[in-house]
């Protein structure tokens, strides 16, 4: 049995921004943020999107028989420049699976949410144009997704439960991912070999019947090591997480857990139960695979005493393949009216860079920015405040070959410049 990512890989650099629709002039301001998968061996999308600017009363629910109306959908061009060249909806079953997938604004024109949209096999979404809609289904806003996704898998096998002897034989594939920022781990699972009948259903008031888990401990060849489920919350969550067998006992699905903070999956054993609760299958989650998703927060820069006081968090990750940084970030605190929009021609300001140093103690070891191009390509790396101080967003920084930024200094600029905040990055970036 192998794992492999499915919404495990929206948080891993596969987040862009949104800009307006080319030639759109109407009255709509629609930013906002979107990642997105496809899952060659399912064939579907998964995305994930956060939208402000939309329409607060006339998309809260997509108007009946109107076209696109309140949608976000992956069209077939590669360009956010040119109108004539964005093209209809991106997919390869016989039917627009698109149409179906629409947003819902709160009262402050807010759209939050994830979508699966099964659009058929042999698709590449590298580079293709992710547009909006408003309510008559115009498109009002555009974003273009990487060119290069980061798709890290690395095939695990499933063997037999430390001491299980019975007749079960699981197989499957499942994909694991834990987001410090919203303390949840979310999974995606393929299993065959479950019981057809017992688990087409889990049974009432079994514990553990039907289930699929993440436990604490860190092998699959010891049965009085691999603990009991991981979490941090008061009471246990995994629980309620079950798997439901078709008539071949086959399952497949996704699930969201609420596990709590500062939790790390790397290395843990995922469990597999059967309709008795007994544990029947388990692999090891890869060891270093998520280390690229795992959140740091900043602290004031060694030995500012100015008034600012930055806050948030960053994840990064490096691939030597495409000699990148990919980086995500969450700003409180930054001037809200002196970086809305980086000051030309100050070096630094309202940016947020890798540096050489690996500490974030002594001003004297930060050093300058981390790169091996010709030109630093950091200066032009910059954040953008909003009225309250808060900053979210996403860059790619071509940084050049043989670079390391595990343990690296991530540093936070003012609009002067000055360097306000600082975090490390973790010590075991997987790099790819």
């Amino acid at each position: 049995m192998k794992f492999s990512f499915a919404s495990a890989t929206l948080a891993a650099a596969n987040t862009i921004e949104l800009g307006p629709y080319p030639g759109y002039a109407g009255d709509l301001t629609v930013q906002g943020s979107v990642g997105a998968y496809y899952s060659e061996s399912r064939g579907k999308v998964y995305m994930e999107y956060r939208l402000s600017g939309v329409e607060a009363d006339l998309c809260k629910t997509a108007p009946a028989g109107v076209g696109n109306a309140c949608g976000i959908h992956i069209h077939e061009g590669m360009t956010c420049d040119d109108a004539t060249q964005v093209g209809g909806h991106y997919f390869s079953v016989d039917s627009d699976p698109w149409g179906a997938i629409t947003y819902s604004a709160d009262k402050r024109g807010r759209a939050f949410g994830t979508q699966e949209v099964e659009v058929g096999e042999k698709l590449d979404i590298s580079s293709r144009a992710m547009v909006v809609h408003d309510s008559t289904g115009a498109r009002v806003a555009c974003g273009l997704l990487p060119a290069h996704f980061f798709e890290a898998s690395k095939p695990v096998k499933f063997s037999a439960y430390p001491g299980y002897a019975g007749d079960l034989k699981v197989t499957g594939d499942v994909g694991a991912y834990y987001s410090s920022r919203k303390e949840e781990v979310y999974m995606y699972y393929h299993l065959s070999g479950t019981e057809a009948d017992l688990c087409e259903t889990a049974p009432a008031g079994v514990g553990n019947a039907c289930g699929i888990h993440i436990h604490e401990g860190m092998t699959c060849d010891d049965a009085t090591k691999v603990g009991g489920h991981y979490f941090s919350v008061d009471s246990d969550p995994w629980g309620a997480i079950t798997y439901s067998a078709d008539k071949r006992g086959r399952s497949w699905g996704s699930q969201k857990v609420s596990v709590g903070s500062e939790l790390d999956i790397s290395g843990r054993a995922m469990v597999v139960h059967d309709s008795t609760g007994a544990r029947v299958a388990c692999a090891l989650l890869p060891a270093s695979l998520f280390q690229q998703q795992h959140s740091v927060k900043f602290s004031a820069y060694p030995g500012y005493a100015g008034d600012l006081k930055v806050t948030g968090d960053v994840s990064a990750y490096y691939s030597e393949r495409n000699k990148e940084v990919y980086m995500k970030y969450n700003l409180g605190g930054t001037e809200a009216t002196l970086c809305k929009t980086a000051p030309a021609g100050v070096g630094n300001a309202c940016g947020i860079h890798v540096h050489e140093g690996n500490t974030c103690d002594d001003a004297t070891q930060v050093g300058g920015h981390y790169f091996s191009v010709d030109a630093d390509p950091w200066g032009a790396i910059t954040y953008s405040s909003n009225f309250l101080g808060r900053s979210a967003g996403t860059a790619k920084v071509a940084v050049g070959a043989g670079l390391d930024i595990s343990g690296r200094a991530m540093v936070v600029h003012d609009s002067t410049g000055a360097r306000v905040a600082c975090a490390l990055l973790p010590a075991g970036f997987f790099t790819v």
